[in-house]
């Protein structure tokens, strides 16, 4: 089965990024990117971790 791809905008610790992806996950991807989003938020503003790609381990 042939699935059609599109490109949705999602927002991660203020920076916007065009991610390609099956039409068919595309309201899953964009869900998963709104949780990645509040917990990164919620690590960064607690400011014990800095560094993105350490609030990324963190919230991983």
């Amino acid at each position: 089965m042939s699935d059609t791809t599109t490109t949705i905008g999602i927002r991660i610790l203020d920076n916007e990024y065009q991610v390609s992806c099956p039409e068919s996950e595309a309201d899953e991807l964009a869900a998963a990117a709104r949780d990645l989003n509040q917990r990164m938020t919620r690590i960064r503003e607690a400011g014990k971790v800095f560094g993105v790609e350490r609030i990324a381990v963190m919230a991983a």
